[in-house]
Formats: structure tokens, C-alpha cells, sequence
């Protein structure tokens, strides 16, 4: 699910419009940190004391919840950098920009281990054989999407060269190919399994309905992501600051929603779960009694 073809930084002048943005990316992050506080009650609440455990770092803090509340941070700081970017100077890197850069990062790395992570044993059913090439552009994906935030970093206290230019070109290209590999593994498992899970024997399962959940959200993630790439690319045509600009806020908040439905899936997996517990303590229910009717004495008739 890769955005890695969106640069956090944008165009940035004294055009009042500008200005006008910062106060839609305010509202954004604002959103967004709902959200953020919702992701956490859910987690503490929800899944954690509602369930009888003993709330502690250990108990919270599994690579799921981890990944998506780093995910959550950085996308929160992406929008609060580019608040402050719309005011610097377009000339020159700034701290703000660079902070937009690794948080942008930051998002993108917790965006694809998260959908690995709920969809390694749906790789290994449906393609196998594609697994290992599979981790290799995570792994992969996690070291250059953090390259473009390094250069930029340094453009801070080195004036840019052509070289340097090129190089974050180069590893903003990597990246970008890497990633949409990933991608195109995600769509072709994630979708090969919906197809068959029905009539394939082998995919059969007690994990069957889990695993359909994580494709359709998964499956909806990558779209929006993907439509978030080509309103970018289109972006990319416009000459004109506001078009590019309206473009832009379109395409973030395509991102958000990519992010989104990935909680959206952690949710639906959590109720899935509920509903599976109830059915199995309803059931129980149900046996105990047959069982109790069916060794009750019987009345002998007088």
C-alpha cells in the first residue's frame, strides 16, 4: 500500500491561499488526533480490561497496536509540519519540510508492516512461493523510504548540489518501485483469496472469516492509496498554484482514509472475535441444558 511517490513537502510561497491551507490542515490534524484518542480507548478499553486482562505496557503493546499508533503520530505530525511549512521561505529547506519528510516516512513504514503483519499467513496459502520476495520489500521499503528524510535533513546545513538532488530523486524513485511491488502482491493475494476461499478446500480454515475481513479492508486500502498516486501524478500537471494546491488537499485526505480503513479492519477483526466468543458461550449454553433435560429423572406414571 504504497504512497511513496507523495512528497510530504509541497510548493510554498506568500500566496493567501496558502495561508487559507494551514487552516484545513489544522481541521486535519485535529480529526485526526480524534481518531488517535478513539485507536487508544479502543485498544485500553475494548480489547484490553472489557476483556478481563490486567492493563499493562505488555498487554497493549503488540506489533498491531504499535505500528498503527506510530502511523497514527506521524500522520498527526505530517499535517502539524505542513501548518508550519505554508509560512517558510520556498527557497530553501526547512526543519518544517524535513519534519514532513520523516513523518511522511514514518506513516508509510507503519502503513506496510501493519498490512504484513495481517497478511503474512494470507501470502504464505495463496502464494508461497512469493512470500520471501514479499518480506524483502518491506524490509526493503522500510530503508529507502527514510533515505529522502536523511538527504533532506542535511540539505538543511549543506547547501544542495545537483548530486545530492539526484540522489533523493533516485531513492524517492526505489522507493516508490519497491513499494508498489508490495502492492501489487497485496492486490493479487489478497484478491486471489476472496475468489477462492469458497471453493478451495486447501483455504479452508479456522481462520477463514478472519482472513476475509483483512482482504476486503486490505483490498480498500490499496485502492484508495492508489487513487491517492494518480491525483498526485495529475496534480503534477496543473500550472496553476490553487489547482495544484485544491489537488493536493484532495489527495491527503485520500491518505487519511487509507489509514483509516486500516483501523476500520482492526475494529472488524475485534467484533469478529466477539461474535465467534458469544456463539461458542451460546452454544455451551445450549449443551448444558440438552444435557441436563436428558438426564433429568422421568416421572413414573401412577
Amino acid at each position: 500500500m504504497s504512497n511513496a511517490t507523495i512528497p510530504a513537502a509541497v510548493i510554498h510561497s506568500s500566496h493567501p491561499v496558502l495561508y487559507t491551507l494551514s487552516y484545513i490542515y489544522v481541521l486535519l490534524a485535529a480529526l485526526l488526533l480524534v481518531l488517535l484518542a478513539y485507536l487508544i480507548k479502543f485498544i485500553i478499553i475494548d480489547e484490553t480490561l472489557s476483556q478481563g486482562t490486567m492493563l499493562t505496557w505488555k498487554a497493549v503493546s503488540n506489533k498491531f497496536n504499535v505500528a498503527l499508533l506510530i502511523g497514527n503520530i506521524s500522520i498527526i505530525g505530517y499535517f502539524a509540519f505542513e501548518v508550519v511549512a505554508v509560512f517558510d521561505d520556498a527557497k530553501k529547506t526547512s526543519m518544517s519540510g524535513v519534519g514532513t519528510y520523516f513523518c511522511f516516512a514514518g506513516l508509510q513504514t507503519c502503513l506496510t508492516w501493519y498490512t504484513w503483519l495481517r497478511g503474512e499467513a494470507i501470502f504464505d496459502i495463496v502464494l508461497p512461493r512469493l512470500l520471501a520476495c514479499m518480506r524483502a520489500t518491506v524490509f526493503a521499503g522500510t530503508v529507502v523510504l527514510h533515505v529522502p528524510p536523511i538527504l533532506a535533513l542535511v540539505g538543511v546545513f549543506v547547501e544542495a548540489n545537483a548530486v545530492l538532488k539526484r540522489i533523493s530523486q533516485v531513492t524517492i524513485a526505489v522507493s516508490g518501485l519497491v513499494l508498489s511491488v508490495f502492492d501489487l502482491g497485496v492486490c493479487l493475494s489478497f484478491s486471489l483469496y476472496l475468489r477462492n476461499a469458497s471453493t478451495s478446500p486447501q483455504l479452508l480454515h479456522a481462520d477463514n472469516d478472519r482472513f476475509r475481513i483483512t482482504c476486503f479492508y486490505g483490498l480498500i486500502t490499496s485502492f484508495i492509496e492508489g487513487t491517492a498516486i494518480i491525483g498526485y501524478a495529475a496534480a503534477l500537471t496543473r500550472v496553476a498554484m490553487l489547482e495544484f494546491q485544491i489537488m493536493m488537499i484532495v489527495v491527503r485526505c485520500f491518505v487519511i482514509c487509507g489509514f483509516v480503513s486500516l483501523v476500520l479492519l482492526k475494529v472488524a477483526l475485534h467484533r469478529q472475535k466477539e461474535a465467534l466468543r458469544a456463539s461458542k458461550a451460546n452454544s455451551a449454553l445450549l449443551g448444558s441444558h440438552s444435557w441436563r433435560v436428558s438426564n433429568s429423572p422421568k416421572r413414573i406414571p401412577s
